[in-house]
């Protein structure tokens, strides 16, 4: 019985390339672009030093939240926060972030070296974080009264090299690289069949954001002619308010990859990037990162 939910890989991956996008859909990545180009520019104008000051608590909030938000246990939330090393979780970023940046590209290889440099000092298990799983007693779901609710069944351990290099050869692809809407929405794709797949045995969707946010920052610099080093999005945050929802939409997607589906999925994205601006936004301005407009002026009319 159990087997009727393991997902069905090529119904999967064919829906993406049958991909429709709807009204409300398009609408929202097109405010969201707009409100994009805004956050650039008011990046653009932090001097160096309270931009690093910005960078530091945005990057520093990810990985409290990455982790945090696995659990809705607040006793292992703080276990979990109490061993996060801040700096391992940033060698996690620029590693995915160079790979991406430097070579154009990311490998099953990258993947393995991202989860593994992430997961330090979380799992016990350090060489089992190195590789894909290697056990099939896998499932995405919950307990209920000490039993336990299957949303879907990943592939077997043995499919997972396949469905990985499927999944990276449409990350990697050129023709999709070039479709302007896709400055959101592929990244959330690959973002939502790494988490779907469950290559490794813990930390799945944690590898999986850090990858949506290497592969926008590589379309931000390519589409806007930009030349930022590190990503300028991190939405665990945003995820964390609404844990819920974004497990229901992936295990949603899992069992049914259909249209409607998927623009939910998008759609919540959208929504989870929107949320991010204000935070950074109010991180800026309640420090007085930057010179208010006024300020300028007047310094200008000393000049």
């Amino acid at each position: 019985m159990d087997e009727e939910k393991r997902v069905k890989f090529n119904k999967l991956f064919n829906s993406i390339f049958s991909l429709e996008l709807n009204s409300k859909t398009k609408n929202e990545i097109l405010y969201t672009k707009e409100e994009y180009l805004e956050f650039i520019s008011l990046l653009e104008t932090l001097e160096p030093e309270s931009y690093k000051i910005l960078e530091t608590a945005l990057k520093d909030d990810e990985i409290l939240y990455s982790h945090s938000m696995e659990t809705d246990d607040n006793a292992k939330k703080k276990l979990v926060e109490s061993m996060v090393d801040p700096s391992v979780r940033k060698d996690s970023i620029k590693y995915i972030t160079d790979k991406k940046l430097i070579n154009g590209k990311l490998t099953i290889f990258n993947i393995k070296k991202v989860h593994s440099i992430l997961m330090t000092g979380i799992s016990v298990d350090q060489d089992g974080n190195k590789n894909f799983r290697v056990t099939d007693d896998i499932f995405v779901g919950y307990y209920e009264n000490n039993k336990k609710v299957i949303q879907y069944l990943p592939p077997k351990s043995h499919d997972i090299d396949f469905f990985m290099k499927e999944a990276l050869t449409l990350l990697n692809d050129p023709e999709v690289n070039r479709m302007e809407e896709y400055l959101f929405v592929h990244p959330a794709i690959i973002h939502a069949l790494i988490a779907i797949i469950q290559p490794f045995d813990d930390g799945n969707t944690r590898t999986s954001r850090v990858v949506n946010y290497s592969m926008l920052l590589d379309y931000t610099n390519k589409m806007f002619q930009k030349s930022f080093k590190l990503p300028i999005i991190y939405l665990s945050r945003s995820y964390s308010a609404f844990r819920e929802q974004y497990r229901s939409l992936l295990a949603n997607l899992a069992i049914d990859p259909s249209n409607e589906n998927w623009n939910k999925w998008i759609n919540f994205n959208m929504f989870m990037v929107q949320i991010y601006f204000n935070y950074a936004k109010e991180i800026i301005y309640d420090n007085n990162l930057i010179v208010k407009l006024s300020e300028l002026a007047l310094t200008i009319d000393k000049c």
